[in-house]
């Protein structure tokens, strides 16, 4: 009996299956995007948004499938019709590049060509858009052609594709976790954060790099792009001021140690008030990145520093002296001599020694627009504040040597005849 009992319920158990099987088998690849065909053929505007999410599962749920590209070709063409070209754009590449072969190729591809060739934007960038179009279909593994999907993407740098390509990048972290390339997926995925001034997302994301990767030797960029959103967009200052110095002391070499440096030294300044640790650290980047494009104005900024925060004149003449010897053909020199000319005036009133680097800018950089200008202004200071006429005259008479065809050549004719009668 219990043999007879337990062949009875095995049959039961089995005849459940065969009858329940139909019922599952009913959602499939081929039946739901024929529903979804029929769905976007009515042409239903109320229907958009509820196609675009059906399409947008239907792809995730079976991503392997070769319909997946068809499914892309119709997502575009709803995307198309409500239209978010840029989306539209992206959803046919995916066809493309993911899908090597699917029924609706030429029709993606067409499409393609006509969304180039009516949108400005995308003429711009239309070498690279068509070069892909004309290219042959990618014969590598999925992973292998996802990878490279999202590095177009990337590359294309349009704004308006931030929220899809962000959704792809989630999508490929879900199904390709060990992949060896997620170090860039997650950078790109703090980069458009970071394009779309999501600022704590950004900071958020380049942390997450610098924690699981913390011997990737891209990690410089994570760094320094999250201090500088941190120092500009958050306002975690001090926060910032650490990650500079530990992407400076880590990687004293790397093309982002300069600015990371130098972005110290200008939050110290700016925000902290810490103006000695500033000039400190500029004067750090001006000896270890003498070459720097950028170490004229890490000079100027020391010289501006000790005559504004520091109280140290005599050490921003010095520095300002420095960065006309350093820097002889920057045309900032006239403006540091000029500086220097005013600390000898205002603060130091030594009005020769003032009048002396006036006159310096008219022969260092005689075709700065200024350099007439600082030659009256030498010989006013003798002239008022010196009652020295004769040296007077012999500023002014520069003016007329050097600068004949200047507009101040009356006013320096003036002056002369003015100085003459004081004699």
């Amino acid at each position: 009996m219990k043999k007879i009992y337990f062949f009875q319920m095995f049959l039961l158990v089995l005849l459940s299956g065969f009858l329940s099987a139909p019922s599952f088998s009913q959602y499939s690849p081929g039946k739901v995007l024929s529903f979804l065909e029929d769905t976007a053929n009515q042409k239903e505007s109320k229907l958009r948004d509820l196609l675009i999410q059906e399409l947008s599962q239907y792809i995730n749920t079976f991503p392997d499938t070769s319909l997946a590209g068809d499914a892309c070709c119709l997502l575009a063409s709803v995307y198309n019709d409500k239209g978010k070209k840029a989306d539209a754009l992206a959803a046919l590449y995916k066809g493309l590049y993911l899908y090597p072969e699917f029924s609706r190729r030429q029709e993606c591809i067409a499409m393609a060509q006509d969304l180039i060739a009516k949108n400005k934007d995308y003429q711009k960038k239309q070498e690279k858009l068509l070069t892909v179009l004309a290219g042959p279909a990618l014969k590598t593994e999925r992973e292998d052609r996802y990878i490279t999907y999202l590095r177009f993407l990337m590359d294309l740098d349009d704004k308006d594709m931030n929220e899809w390509i962000r959704d792809e990048l989630r999508s490929f972290i879900t199904q390709y976790p060990a992949d060896t390339c997620m170090y860039s997926v997650l950078q790109w995925n703090a980069d458009l954060f970071r394009q779309a001034e999501k600022w704590h997302e950004a900071s958020n994301g380049y942390q997450k790099l610098q924690s699981l990767y913390p011997d990737n030797p891209n990690l410089p960029y994570a760094i320094y792009h999250q201090a500088k959103v941190m120092y500009e967009k958050l306002d975690q200052n001090k926060e910032a001021v650490q990650a500079c110095r530990v992407l400076y002391l880590n990687y004293p070499q790397h093309e982002y140690a300069p600015p990371a440096l130098f972005m110290s030294a200008e939050i110290k300044t700016k925000k902290l008030k810490d103006h000695a640790g500033a000039a400190e650290n500029f004067r750090q980047f001006l000896d270890t990145y003498p070459d720097n494009e950028m170490a004229a104005e890490a000079l100027m900024a020391i010289g501006d520093l000790n005559r504004d925060k520091l109280d140290n004149p005599t050490k921003a003449i010095a520095t300002y002296d420095e960065f006309v010897a350093k820097f002889r053909t920057d045309l900032r020199g006239a403006e540091a001599l000029e500086k220097a000319a005013n600390i000898y005036k205002d603060k130091l009133k030594d009005y020769s020694l003032a009048a002396e680097y006036y006159a310096k800018i008219a022969d260092l950089y005689r075709t700065h627009q200024k350099a007439p200008d600082m030659l009256i202004k030498a010989g006013e200071l003798c002239e008022d504040k010196m009652k020295d006429y004769v040296k007077a005259i012999y500023y002014y008479q520069m003016v007329l040597d050097k600068f004949a065809d200047s507009r101040k050549v009356g006013e320096a004719k003036k002056k002369i005849e003015k100085a003459r009668t004081k004699i």
